[in-house]
């Protein structure tokens, strides 16, 4: 059974309230209360995340990037959509903005996604390992390789 993105969002949204509920109801002794309430933060924040995302599925386009699982799928697809060189942090906004989750929730997620990105870049302009260079950086704007370097201004 294939259950739809907001389905999914929502089951997620039950059993995180169920979580909270759960530890709620435990007996603590005063000396857990520290973890009690990292817990609980860590929840509350998962929770608000997951709303977030529910709120913001009333337009498709804003998910484009939940699909690609790797960050060079998604600065690829990015800048094709864009059809010009970007900055960095240009880069970094649309993707994240439409939702690319480098493949796992973590509990700082953006700053997370964000050097995954940006490792991304950097691994795929040097073609360092076994990539392959797919875009370059000209100028401070990162854009596809095969574009010509007068593209990127000066």
């Amino acid at each position: 059974m294939v259950l739809s993105l907001e389905a999914t969002l929502q089951k997620r949204k039950r059993e995180i309230i169920n979580e909270v509920t759960e530890l709620a109801a435990r007996d603590r002794k005063p000396e857990e209360a520290g973890e009690y309430i990292g817990t609980a933060k860590f929840l509350f924040d998962a929770l608000e995340e997951t709303e977030a995302a529910l709120g913001k599925r009333s337009r498709p386009d804003d998910m484009r990037y939940v699909t690609c699982p790797r960050a060079i799928d998604a600065i690829v697809q990015c800048l094709t959509e864009a059809g010009r060189p970007m900055s960095r942090k240009a880069i970094f906004d649309v993707v994240l903005q439409g939702f690319w989750r480098g493949g796992r929730m973590t509990e700082k997620i953006g700053e997370r996604n964000a050097l995954n990105l940006n490792s991304g870049i950097n691994i795929h302009i040097t073609g360092s390992g076994r990539s392959t260079r797919i875009i370059k950086e000209i100028n401070d704007l990162v854009g596809l390789w095969e574009w010509e370097d007068s593209r990127f201004g000066e």
